[in-house]
């Protein structure tokens, strides 16, 4: 029974990721191996529509067959002929990303905690010492549950991204919805109507405004940091013509550094305006990489 519960979890799951405005194989293609078989348009509202009953009773059979119809969005993509859908072995095996998962703790939906109440699912708490002996038997390898934050820092020391979050998407719960305290060219864009990286996709007639203008601002973000690091390696090769050998050498732990940089770019006449002095003039002269960190 929990095979099939959780086979029928992934098959929503998988649509919600998928809920995209027109039909998709972005995520039916690794099991079809057939460009021209898609999930339909918004996959959760089909199967949604297997499941409005009326239903007799909670343990009816009509419910059980709802439920079949319901997942065969999903499963039964190709709609073929099928009398039983075969259960995994191993409903927490998911291939390429189980070993991501095992390996680097990103998110694996059959882990998660559920409720029951903020979502529409069994109750069942994250088991770690499950999971544990899940990657250590199928893959050898155990969980490292910190060594993202331990080999990146976390979003804290994050530096030139926009995270962007399509509410569809059941991978927003974990998502950097808000950059509060994070870096000032960190960006958070959320997508009402978008599903797992529906911004990321090619542009279709059938997108929603949402995801048009989140595409927008990414490419906003992204200009301003090419213009950026444009700026600064201008700046940079003007000084190396007019100091020549006299631009100090980048040492961490000179004393002091911000005074240092800052005579070097008051000597640098030719310097733009708005970047001699404070952290621009740290990154030109050569002692950003302890003055500011930008370099």
């Amino acid at each position: 029974m929990q095979k099939l519960a959780l086979m029928h979890l992934n098959a929503f799951d998988t649509m919600a990721m998928g809920n995209f405005p027109y039909p998709s194989n972005y995520l039916v293609f690794q099991q079809t191996h057939n460009p021209d078989v898609k999930l339909p348009a918004f996959p959760v509202r089909e199967a949604c529509k297997a499941m409005k009953g009326p239903f007799t009773a909670p343990d009816s059979h009509d419910l059980f067959a709802a439920m079949a119809e319901a997942s065969g969005v999903f499963y039964n993509v190709s709609g073929a002929s099928v009398s039983c859908y075969e259960l995994p072995d191993d409903p927490d095996f998911d291939g390429i990303w189980d070993y991501q998962w095992c390996t680097e703790m990103l998110p694996q939906e059959t882990y998660f905690t559920r409720d029951g109440v903020n979502d529409m699912f069994w109750a069942t708490p994250m088991n770690m010492s499950a999971i544990d002996q899940h990657c250590n038997s199928t893959l050898g390898v155990v969980p490292r549950p910190n060594w993202i934050a331990e080999e990146f820092g976390g979003a804290a020391s994050a530096t030139n991204i926009v995270f962007s979050n399509g509410l569809y998407d059941p991978w927003s719960s974990g998502g950097v919805l808000s950059t509060a305290n994070l870096s000032d060219s960190v960006a958070a864009v959320i997508i009402p109507e978008g599903a797992h990286h529906l911004d990321l996709m090619f542009s279709n007639p059938q997108d929603p405004p949402s995801v048009t203008l989140a595409r927008q601002i990414e490419l906003q973000h992204i200009q301003k940091w090419i213009d950026q690091a444009n700026v600064r390696q201008s700046v940079s090769a003007a000084l190396d013509a007019v100091l020549g050998s006299d631009k100090p050498p980048a040492v961490c732990g000179v004393t002091p550094c911000n005074s240092c940089c800052q005579g070097r770019c008051d000597k640098f006449s030719g310097a733009p305006v708005g970047y001699v002095g404070g952290e621009w003039c740290d990154d030109v002269c050569g002692c950003g990489g302890c003055c500011s960190g930008a370099l």
